[in-house]
């Protein structure tokens, strides 16, 4: 009713401006209809272009909603990735992140590691690493002359194992490992590492956390990142029981073998058994703790009288959420064929005089801000064979602190020191090794442990005159120190 009687307005003052020509009442109405008309289309067209406008303004709240929603889920796997990393502590490979028990996305799964590129030493030949002699490993950033992959291939029988109904899970995971010749190498290899099967959610009641499995795994193995050392890796073939519930704790209980690809006389193939015991999650000391029992034994060769036997033990602890990291400390002390905190069986040779073996790490993971990351870590081993005078030792301290500049861009430095006193025929030998290298990173984001990486590097080591012709291989065979540069990629996923 308003629109019309603003119409009659429009319409007598149009009348009275032309008074002063007579007109008739035909005339008015006809006028009136086309005015009405005109004014109605136009009112019709604002009308429609308001609620584009409106639509428009909707559409971007909704995409404004939608981009906030999505910034928040990131952030919070963001999150809760690095509460698993902190919780683990320890590099977020796949089988490590699978002790927390995360719920199944899909019925098949791929996951996988890999790290590959090129270099060249300071003598013109291909990159050679720098490890000193009878050390348990070296720092790796700049430092890895090989292309290495897994491929892991995972078949969810039932996709939440979080849920209430049984489920079960069969992986596979295939090593590829290149010394980076051609493109086409022929000496290229493949490694069959996991092929198990696993199930849980089998029980009722405080049960119901309790997985079994068995087959070929990487079982529970605990690293540390920056020099890529195995601190305990306990994966061979076997079967085994986890997550029981006990007083204060969880245990876990495997039973894991190998054997050796040469035959023995009346035996076949020599054979190494172990029973691997862990009581785990156990808060003290402000974090949590493990401790870790294995009792190994094998065939006994008569004729040379070997102590096939031994026993490991080793205490873990961890302390999650320390400056946006962790921290972990880890003892072990392992006897005979349990020495070497693996499944693998050692040299005949070895256990003659079966060794004794001390390893103490500890390494911390720091990030306060997400500007700056940075994890020290330290080793010692010491190593004594019974009723033999040589003992060998290994001492290793470094650190590598990043800087995050950019969102993509970070600049990362690794420096580590290795001291090593080993036996050798010709006589016993004691020397360090110091290894620094630079490296220019592209990232997703700028977190530690964030990847994929791309990088720039140029690695430096020198060492003293006893492992003069003992690092650098061919290149440096003469030398005391020696340089190296090339391009990497890292990921995981």
């Amino acid at each position: 009713m308003k629109r019309v009687g603003f119409l009659f307005l429009l319409a007598a003052a149009s009348a009275l401006s032309q008074s002063q020509q007579p007109e008739t009442l035909g005339q008015l109405r006809v006028e009136l209809a086309n005015v009405k008309k005109e004014y109605e289309t136009r009112i019709s067209v604002l009308e429609q272009r308001i609620q584009q406008l409106e639509a428009a303004e909707k559409k971007t709240e909704e995409q404004a909603l939608l981009a906030q929603k999505q910034a928040s889920e990131a952030k919070q796997k963001t999150e809760e990735l690095q509460k698993q990393i902190n919780a683990l502590g320890m590099t977020p490979l796949y089988d490590q992140l699978e002790l927390l028990k995360l719920p199944h996305q899909k019925d098949f799964e791929f996951h996988g590691y890999l790290r590959s590129g090129f270099g060249v030493n300071s003598q013109g030949g291909s990159q050679e690493a720098f490890r000193a002699p009878g050390a348990g490993a070296k720092y790796r950033l700049g430092n890895e002359t090989e292309t290495y992959a897994e491929m892991i291939l995972v078949n969810n029988w039932v996709k939440d194992k979080t849920g209430d109904s049984p489920w079960f899970k069969t992986e596979v995971l295939v090593t590829a490992i290149t010394d980076n010749l051609t493109n086409f190498d022929t000496t290229n290899r493949f490694l069959f590492r996991e092929a198990f099967a696993q199930g849980g959610n089998l029980f009722k009641g405080r049960f119901k956390p309790v997985t079994l499995w068995a087959g070929e795994r990487y079982y529970r193995r605990q690293d540390l990142y920056t020099n890529d050392f195995w601190i305990l890796d306990m994966s061979g073939y076997g079967g085994g029981v986890e997550d029981l519930p006990v007083p204060k704790g969880k245990a876990a209980i495997a039973y894991l073998g190998a054997a050796q690809g040469t035959q023995a006389n009346d035996v076949g193939r020599r054979a190494g058994q172990n029973l691997d015991v862990r009581y785990y999650d156990v808060k003290l000391l402000g974090g949590e703790s493990m401790f870790w029992y294995n009792r190994a034994w094998g065939t006994l060769d008569q004729t040379q009288r070997l102590h096939d036997s031994g026993n490991a033990v080793g205490f873990h602890h961890k302390v999650n959420e320390v400056l946006g990291g962790y921290q972990k400390f880890t003892v072990q002390y392992g006897t005979g064929a349990a020495a070497n905190f693996s499944t693998n069986l050692p040299p005949s040779n070895a256990l003659l005089f079966p060794p004794r073996v001390l390893l103490i790490t500890d390494h911390l993971l720091m990030q306060p801000s997400p500007k700056f990351a940075v994890m020290p870590s330290f080793v010692v081993r010491y190593t004594k064979a019974r009723n033999l005078p040589f003992e060998q030792k290994w001492v290793a301290f470094g650190a590598q602190p990043v800087w995050y500049y950019h969102p993509h861009l970070s600049l990362a430095f690794d420096a580590g020191f290795d001291w090593v006193s080993n036996p050798a025929p010709a006589g016993q030998y004691s020397g360090w090794l110091r290894k620094f290298t630079i490296a220019q990173q592209i990232g997703t984001k700028p977190e530690f442990f964030a990847r994929p990486l791309l990088r720039l590097f140029i690695t430096y080591a020198n060492w003293s005159d006893p492992l003069v012709g003992r690092v650098g291989g061919a290149a440096f065979i003469n030398a005391k120190q020696g340089f190296t540069a090339g391009i990497q990629a890292e990921s995981w996923w």
